[in-house]
């Protein structure tokens, strides 16, 4: 058998490209543990089984603390314990396609609830729950209603148990046409499941001008951040009236439901933006979440700066439209201020929230 030589160089090319990205990103410096792990102290290890970090709790416990289960929020068994903790920590082996619910009770009868924030979906990495985090009145975010996603279409069929466990009853999909006949979701066959489309453009040009424009792109003087800021910007400037319609949904909607985009790091990231915010949930906790895309997708937004080469786009040109970063969120908010004045008065006059069902929300989103 011959082997010619361009074999070698492509081994070499793919062998280099597919090394640590460490070299390309401050990732992990930057985000060497979950952002949001103070938000829900509940994590799958690597032989996949439930941690719960109990020292992540924000309202500390006292020891020993009696850990019950659940499927959901509402289904917690409270007379049979599965356990408990004497060091703060507790390891437990559960249902791998299933999200799981605890409630953590001390000595003094003081409880929390907790539960998995990552939906561990095989076809797609950054499937969460919003749960958990805190409100500024004190009260937080249900468990077991708001999920935010990337894209759906390679969904397996362990996927479609873990997605019927749950009990998502809508899908809001913020994709651009385009998209919606590139990669359709392979959801579940359901007759109950609603699906609504509410287009974002993820871009002011095609696909084919953006890739052009990148092979092109010098690494040096071009920053690609600015694709990015722009579109953050076109979010309030020109699709308010989307993210209208799915807070209208949101309203409506007594199931769990659903959102997402493609990478579900942009425009669902706006979203879970302005979503937290009419919950009273502060600025902090919302770029929080906003950033924990970075760590969830580390292992794709590695991967596809390692083989952007192979189109033809040097990786430090890609990097940042793989990524988010605060400055593209602020980009949104930045123009908000400038035509609305405010948040509160985005919320409003812009995406037709107003003050009476602001507290809807809270009221069916809080407790």
């Amino acid at each position: 058998m011959i082997i010619r030589p361009y074999f070698f160089t492509f081994t070499m090319l793919l062998s280099g490209l597919l090394l640590s990205c460490t070299s390309l990103s401050s990732l992990d410096a930057e985000y060497p543990i979950n952002p949001v792990a103070q938000d829900t102290p509940v994590f799958r290890d690597a032989a996949d089984r439930i941690v719960i970090d109990l020292a992540l709790l924000s309202n500390r416990l006292s020891l020993p603390i009696t850990v019950y289960h659940g499927t959901s929020y509402e289904n917690i068994n409270q007379t049979t314990p599965l356990g408990a903790s004497h060091d703060y920590s507790f390891v437990w082996e559960g249902e791998k396609n299933q999200q799981h619910f605890f409630e953590l009770v001390d000595t003094t009868g003081a409880s929390v609830i907790v539960a998995e924030r990552h939906i561990r979906f095989k076809g797609t990495e950054n499937t969460r729950d919003l749960g958990g985090y805190t409100a500024q009145d004190g009260r937080t975010v249900r468990w077991g209603m708001l999920y935010r996603s990337g894209d759906l279409n390679d969904l397996t069929r362990s996927d479609w148990e873990y997605w019927q466990h749950i009990g998502i009853q809508e899908v809001i999909d913020f994709r651009e046409p385009e998209a919606l006949e590139r990669k359709p979701d392979r959801l579940p066959p359901s007759s109950s499941l609603v699906i609504q489309q509410f287009s974002v453009y993820d871009t002011s040009v095609t696909r084919q001008e953006n890739r052009k424009l990148l092979q092109q792109a010098d690494s040096y003087t071009f920053n690609a951040e600015t694709i990015l800021l722009e579109n953050n910007r076109m979010y309030v400037a020109q699709y308010t009236n989307a993210f209208a319609q799915a807070f209208d949904e949101l309203l409506q909607q007594e199931e769990p439901l659903l959102y997402h985009c493609s990478a579900g790091k942009d425009r669902t990231g706006f979203m879970s933006a302005m979503l937290l915010y009419a919950l009273g949930v502060p600025h902090e906790t919302i770029m929080r979440d906003y950033m924990a895309s970075n760590y969830y997708r580390q292992a794709r937004i590695c991967r596809r700066a390692k083989l952007s080469p192979l189109i033809g786009i040097n990786p430090r040109v890609s990097l940042p439209l793989l990524e988010v970063r605060p400055i593209y969120l602020q980009a949104a908010f930045q123009v908000i201020e400038e035509q609305y004045g405010s948040l509160d008065e985005y919320l409003e006059n812009g995406l037709g929230v107003s003050p009476q069902e602001r507290k809807m929300l809270q009221t069916k989103y809080l407790e």
